[in-house]
């Protein structure tokens, strides 16, 4: 419901369907009997989002 919004930034909404895909294409890796699923490859791949600095502070602001 966050995202139902006109006024949501098309850039969030975009960072936020780029993130959940990259789950799907991923998905979890496990070590030590954990299961992990933002390991340092997916943050490498997450860092490639074009805009991914300005998404980032956009989620931040959301969480506030």
């Amino acid at each position: 419901r966050r995202f139902d919004s006109a006024e949501t930034p098309p850039l969030l909404v975009s960072y936020i369907l780029y993130h959940e895909m990259l789950h799907y294409a991923m998905g979890l890796q496990k070590k030590n009997g954990r299961w992990y699923a933002h390991t340092s490859t997916f943050k490498k791949a997450e860092k490639r989002f074009k805009g991914h600095r300005e998404a980032e502070k956009l989620v931040k602001k959301l969480n506030e």
